[in-house]
């Protein structure tokens, strides 16, 4: 963007953020990227319950997505995920008790299982780690996938085009905010 275009003249933007520090600035890029982030876990959280997912549960499905503003050595932005993160963070707690990572399963899907003996082993990289570990083809009973929900990948496709314009008055309104603090405005 150009200058021209965040020009307003009852509110002066470009010379109230020079006029901020830098640890005051990075405090408002990241005010403004959480607030982002908790949009779009919202918008996520709404395409959930149409997809059948987490029916009959106490604890809805949606409390296990979560957002998060990157720490400052990785740069700025912020993501909304579902792949689990510390001990609560991407779990849900089912009717009995046991905390599993069903929306991460559900967003990529699951590989076919079978019981029964191990008719053949092979070494793969984990999608959920990255590590090798050991696989087995089983001979018994198919017990079935969980297929693909695709359920952040559909959310990033519809709002993608407002993200920017959101994520710039949101901004905008955080420079403010430190301003005011500040004793600037």
């Amino acid at each position: 963007m150009t200058d021209e275009t965040i020009r307003d003249l009852d509110r002066p933007f470009a010379p109230v953020l020079r006029a901020l520090g830098p640890r005051q600035q990075r405090a408002a890029m990241k005010r403004a990227m959480r607030s982002e982030g908790q949009v779009l876990k919202k918008a996520a959280a709404r395409r959930i319950a149409p997809s059948g997912l987490g029916r009959g549960t106490r604890r809805p499905l949606a409390a296990s997505l979560y957002a998060r503003v990157y720490p400052d050595r990785y740069g700025l932005g912020f993501m909304v995920s579902t792949t689990p993160h510390g001990q609560k963070r991407g779990f849900h707690t089912n009717r009995r008790g046991r905390s599993l990572p069903i929306l991460m399963w559900a967003e990529d899907g699951t590989r076919p299982r079978r019981t029964g003996r191990r008719v053949l082993s092979f070494t793969m990289n984990s999608r959920r780690t990255g590590r090798w570990v050991r696989h087995y083809l089983r001979g018994g009973q198919n017990r079935g996938r969980m297929k693909r929900y695709d359920i952040l990948e559909q959310t990033e496709r519809a709002e993608a085009p407002g993200t920017e314009s959101r994520l710039f008055t949101a901004f905008v309104r955080s420079v403010d905010r430190e301003a005011r603090r500040a004793g600037l405005l």
